[in-house]
């Protein structure tokens, strides 16, 4: 074999191997080769002018391989396609919709007012937040017509609701007595306790909403914060405690006795498992409350100096000081302001207490329903 480089008249130089075969020559007419002659394969055309190394010319894929880059044979055709896992579903998704637009159509009256209290809900919430961080800065005109207002919206919806539904009763489930309706379906079941859950926190952010219109001298911020999260601890101990009445006459059925019997035991397992979590959740919640902690000490006269005897928060010259553990001086009243809802230093953002959790007038907007 020998290796022969060829000058083109372009400038390119090909390559050619050249094999010297010394076989026989084979026999019968059809034979193009004979003994001693040479066979030149071409190996492509290297372009000098592009640098070294670059191969010219094309060299043609392998049969069966296509265009099919390296790793990708046996990948994803070895996956499951999407299409090929929905395939079952195929055939019955007409009529699951179906389904579903029957459901909603018959029970639109239901979702309607569902969506109506959600939205309410949405509402009040944001609104009672922004309304209480405005009060507990300036009492201004503007934030106690608003609060006024909130408690008279909700009221007016809690009033609507169960004049609307006077038939079904739904306010005897407040007092666990079950309303006027056949609780054997699970859709009347979801109705009765989802509603009263509604009411509830209605009620919840109107009170919430009273409390924040007490005038500042006659309570401060910091105790308004610890009424906020009481009232929402007891609101919430009372939301668990309201579907009980319902979810016993639901699953009790006289003709499946011993169905009952057991569906009633996990209910009530299930169940206590739930009130001792809410009510060791309250048993703490009324120890904090009990508690008046301070948020730091009395600062020296140089740690008053340093800050120049005036408050970060308020611009204001210092009133009641605390010097909190990061050692930063606030007046208590804005430092406690600002506890309720952060737990860090205004300054430093170091973690000075606990998380405050409702103690900003918001409201739990999950829905109660077993």
């Amino acid at each position: 074999m020998a290796y022969v480089q060829l000058d083109g008249s372009d400038g390119t130089h090909s390559h050619q191997h050249v094999m010297h075969l010394t076989t026989a020559t084979p026999a019968g007419p059809s034979s193009t080769f004979t003994a001693g002659q040479p066979i030149i394969i071409n190996l492509g055309t290297l372009e000098m002018d592009g640098g070294l190394g670059q191969q010219g010319g094309d060299i043609p894929p392998a049969p069966g391989l296509g265009n099919a880059q390296p790793g990708a044979v046996g990948g994803a055709a070895s996956l499951p396609s999407i299409r090929s896992l929905l395939k079952p579903l195929e055939g019955s998704l007409p009529f699951i919709l179906l389904i579903f637009i029957k459901v909603m159509y018959e029970h639109r009256l239901g979702i309607l007012v569902f969506g109506a209290m959600f939205g309410t809900m949405f509402h009040a919430n944001s609104s009672l937040r922004r309304l209480v961080a405005q009060r507990e800065t300036q009492q201004s005109s503007e934030s106690t017509t608003g609060l006024l207002w909130l408690v008279v919206f909700l009221s007016a919806n809690i009033f609507f609701v169960y004049y609307v539904f006077e038939e079904q009763q739904l306010y005897r489930s407040l007092y666990f007595t079950c309303p006027e309706v056949d609780l054997s379906s699970v859709w009347i079941l979801l109705w009765v306790t989802g509603t009263n859950d509604f009411i509830v926190k209605f009620s919840t952010v109107a009170i919430k909403s009273l409390v924040a219109l007490v005038p500042r001298h006659l309570l401060n911020n910091k105790r308004k914060g610890k009424w906020y999260m009481v009232l929402e601890a007891l609101s919430q101990t009372y939301r668990s405690l309201i579907p009980i009445t319902p979810w016993l006459f639901f699953l009790y059925d006289v003709s499946r006795l011993w169905f009952s019997v057991i569906t009633l035991v996990i209910y009530v397992l299930a169940k206590g498992s739930h009130l001792f979590g809410i009510l060791k959740q309250l048993r703490l919640t009324f120890a904090k409350f009990r508690v008046d902690s301070m948020y730091g000490t009395l600062p020296s006269r140089s740690q008053i100096e340093s800050c120049d005897n005036l408050c970060p928060i308020c611009h204001d010259k210092l009133s009641n000081p605390v010097a909190l553990s990061c050692m930063h001086v606030f007046c208590e009243e804005c430092v406690a302001t600002w506890f309720n809802r952060e737990r860090t230093c205004p300054m430093c953002r170091a973690n000075i207490v606990e998380m405050p959790q409702w103690r900003d007038g918001t409201t739990s907007t999950s829905l109660q329903i077993y």
